[in-house]
């Protein structure tokens, strides 16, 4: 089980989660009120465009323009203070002056230029779980934020603990937005959606992302909570009223929810009594949620327990998919 610390940091004052962009006392007056806060941070930071545009990189305070130019669909910034050093598809454009201060990144979306040249990301660390072959596309200490540009999974990992916060699958044009500063239930979101409840702590968080990849296969488009070896699972560790073709798609203490893009069966387990407080049916786009302090089982906001559920501090979700 991941622990996350209860920690908050404040990533711009006075700004709201939904009005990022439109911060003015820090949003350099050379960057057009158009142009979108994409990423920000007082360490090492990157983005990658997910369509052509402009990009600017500024520092917040000063409001000086480190660097503004032109960029491609996948193109690749990356702004390493401990090297002092910036760069665009491992190309040098600055290397002066790049210290540990809060930096951001704008992007407005305009012309197409030359298509991107990035190199392999197989050297950059991460946890055991996330596969080579998947590229690093975000990375900050705050704001992260990255649209896929095809549908695949992804991987958002806490580089401090070497530990995955998120994993799932995202859909062409799904933004995954990690926001420490924002809302309690919003500070990790896919496609506008909470995917992770509770506070992130102030560490350095990265965005993997491999294009086609199936987590798990029927997997979720707004994907789910990931869990550890949660392909691994043993027929032992489940009751055996539950398929052994079921894959593991929760476990958490607390709160949980899963979201199905396939018709399929689910099952929630108490996994301190092994027992199953509930199977059924679920179709394409419905909603399950758990809530044991509440004692609520519920299906698209409704009811389905006919009693509350038992006092546990953990509850797994299996589901199967139709022909699977």
């Amino acid at each position: 089980m991941l622990l996350v610390r209860r920690i908050a940091v404040p990533l711009v004052a006075g700004c709201s989660f939904l009005a990022l962009a439109a911060c003015a006392s820090n949003r350099p007056t050379d960057v057009p009120p158009a142009a979108v806060l994409k990423t920000a941070g007082d360490q090492r930071i990157v983005y990658t465009a997910d369509a052509a545009g402009v990009v600017w990189v500024s520092n917040t305070g000063t409001n000086d323009i480190l660097y503004s130019g032109a960029v491609s669909r996948g193109d690749r910034l990356v702004l390493d203070p401990a090297a002092n050093r910036l760069t665009l598809n491992d190309l040098v454009i600055a290397n002066k002056d790049i210290n540990l201060r809060d930096h951001q990144v704008y992007f407005q979306a305009g012309p197409a230029a030359p298509a991107a040249q990035v190199t392999q990301d197989a050297a950059i660390a991460r946890p055991g779980q996330v596969p080579i072959a998947a590229s690093l596309k975000g990375e900050g200490k705050q704001l992260v934020e990255y649209t896929a540009i095809a549908d695949g999974a992804v991987w958002v990992t806490d580089s401090d603990s070497d530990s995955i916060v998120f994993a799932g699958r995202v859909l062409r044009g799904q933004s995954v937005v990690v926001n420490p500063s924002g809302p309690k239930d919003g500070q990790l979101t896919v496609a506008q959606r909470p995917v992770f409840s509770g506070e992130l702590p102030a560490h350095n968080r990265r965005i993997f992302f491999q294009t086609g990849a199936e987590l798990i296969p029927g997997g979720d488009a707004l994907a789910v909570p990931a869990v550890p070896a949660a392909a691994t699972v043993s027929a032992t560790d489940r009751p055996v009223e539950v398929s052994l073709r079921a894959t593991l798609r929760s476990e958490a203490a607390g709160p949980s929810r899963f979201v199905t893009d396939v018709d399929g069966t689910v099952w929630v387990v108490d996994a301190t009594t092994n027992i199953v407080v509930y199977s059924g049916r679920m179709l394409r786009g419905d909603d399950l949620s758990i809530d044991p302090v509440g004692g609520h089982l519920t299906m698209n906001s409704r009811a389905v327990n006919d009693q509350s559920l038992p006092h546990s501090d953990r509850y797994r979700i299996f589901f199967q998919g139709t022909g699977l």
